[in-house]
């Protein structure tokens, strides 16, 4: 009876082991080569992804990768293609339907550079790969795969060296062989297409941005929509008139519309740097008129967001980073990677800042977020401290958003059940002085924490509630206007939260 009682009991062991959330946050590269992160996927027990580097000609170069689920190295490949040289607009690596994988990136060739679509099987090894030799020069951005199991890539088309250019539009079969190409856009303007989504009418959605070379106007988040043949149905322009804003991530919305995610410029600092906040729209599909907006989080110094996605429940991952103050070190800044999840009213489920370098100056760039199959999620980037050569940055995260177990600094995550009224009541609310809470348990029994977020992850306050206590009174007369998160746990469980708005 021991021998499988035993074996049972590792089994278990096993099991309850495998669900364990995994954590690290890692830098990679080689000594005296850059490397750069910009795409990461999760395969059966590993991630692979993409970026680029110098090594081992001091030339850009593909980079593709695989780290197993503890992040430690199990490949790392310069890519060895002849004039593979990549630009630092970068391109998007994703997973085809039949378990394929693609690469959208942009190469020398023949003394120009030139837009490439490449597909690869699932050991990232090259099945094709076409290079598309259109105008002057193009740069291809990004890509989605279509209805008809082709592709649609967006970028950049060059017809002169006057730095103008059109948002391109090339669509391809499934082995990348280009079927019909568009360049939108207007002569003396320079205009990059950054993401593209097909809409469910077989039609295109581009997002990206626009800027008057002629005059140095403002950069300003652009929308374009496509038909299915390639005719231009509509374009818009978003953001703030009078200060820079950012590119144009897209996609569907819940209800058929779409969701525009941005940088609001908020005010100039210099010719080279502005302060900006998060601005999500939900747009019409006919016309791209604004049908709700709102800004989400502080004006930060140089903040940019370089990723959008919806995921399952119908939320929303976005990835950036801005230029943090350090409020123990105010004259300290750093850059932060920022990851925020919102749901599909663009409530902020949560946000949260990065680091791996922590000194003044130093940097700390997210360039993609993905979800991963413990429910936790997987980020990559670049980071480096001031004085050295940037590397590929790459965190992973469990379902509370936390890089280390046993972070509160979260708002909250879609498992703690918000609108469950049964565990938490709050009132009044909207609320302006103060807010009473109260706590209805179940079968927890001792002493339980009641914690207070702001929207941007911020603990505002903790408390100890007692058994005895079922109520508290909570004074907020000094905080600000705004969204609150409320949590209470017991015993190390999560029993429930709400959320509550100072007018």
């Amino acid at each position: 009876m021991k021998k499988p009682i035993s074996i049972l009991f590792l089994l278990c062991i096993s099991v309850a082991f495998s669900q364990q959330p995994m954590y690290f946050n890692k830098t990679y590269s080689n000594i005296n080569y850059y490397a750069y992160g910009r795409s990461i996927l999760e395969k059966e027990g590993s991630y692979i992804g993409y970026g680029y580097t110098n090594e081992p000609e001091n030339e850009d170069k593909i980079l593709f990768f695989e780290i197993d689920s503890l992040g430690e190295i199990v490949k790392w490949e310069p890519f060895p293609e002849q004039e593979a040289y990549i630009l630092i607009v970068g391109g998007v690596m994703k997973q085809s339907v039949n378990g394929q994988y693609c690469l959208a990136y942009s190469k020398w060739y023949g003394g120009n550079i030139k837009t490439a679509l490449r597909g690869m099987d699932p050991e990232l090894n090259s099945l094709w790969a076409q290079v598309y030799g259109l105008g002057l020069q193009t740069i291809g951005k990004n890509y989605c795969q279509t209805s008809d199991l082709g592709y649609a890539i967006c970028g950049s088309y060059y017809n002169d060296w006057n730095y103008s250019a059109q948002i391109l539009l090339i669509k391809t079969d499934s082995l990348g062989n280009q079927q019909w190409y568009k360049a939108f856009g207007t002569p003396s303007y320079f205009e990059h297409g950054s993401i593209i989504i097909q809409t469910p009418d077989g039609g295109y959605l581009i997002g990206g941005y626009i800027y008057d070379v002629g005059v140095g106007s403002f950069h300003d988040a652009l929308v374009m929509r496509i038909d299915s043949s390639g005719n231009l149905q509509w374009t818009k322009q978003y953001g703030s008139p009078n200060v820079d804003d950012d590119i144009a991530l897209v996609a569907m919305a819940t209800d058929g519309n779409y969701l525009l995610a941005t940088v609001y410029g908020e005010w100039t600092i210099n010719s080279d740097s502005r302060a900006g906040k998060i601005y999500l729209a939900k747009i019409d599909k006919d016309n791209g008129e604004i049908i709700w907006e709102q800004k989400i989080g502080e004006a930060r110094k140089d903040r940019y967001i370089k990723s959008l996605k919806r995921i399952k429940d119908n939320h929303y991952m976005a990835a950036g980073w801005s230029l943090k103050v350090d409020t123990s070190a105010p004259n300290q800044e750093v850059y932060a990677g920022w990851v925020l999840k919102v749901d599909g009213d663009a409530e902020t489920v949560w946000y949260r800042d990065y680091y791996y370098y922590t000194e003044q100056n130093d940097v700390n760039n997210l360039y993609d977020v993905t979800p991963t199959r413990d429910n936790g999620y997987i980020a990559i980037g670049t980071a480096h401290s001031e004085s050295d050569t940037p590397q590929l940055w790459i965190i992973k995260l469990d379902s509370m958003l936390c890089d280390t177990p046993g972070c509160t600094t979260v708002v909250h995550n879609n498992e703690l059940q918000f609108d469950n009224r049964k565990e938490i009541k709050v009132w009044p609310n909207p609320f302006s002085e103060s807010f009473n809470v109260q706590v209805r348990r179940k079968e927890t029994k001792g002493d339980g924490i009641l914690r207070v977020f702001n929207s941007q992850g911020t603990k505002m306050e903790e408390q100890i509630l007692p058994e005895s206590n079922e109520i508290i009174n909570i004074n907020s007369s000094y905080w600000p206007r705004g969204l609150y998160y409320i949590q209470f746990e017991n015993s190390g469980t999560f029993i429930g939260a709400s959320k509550i708005l100072k007018q």
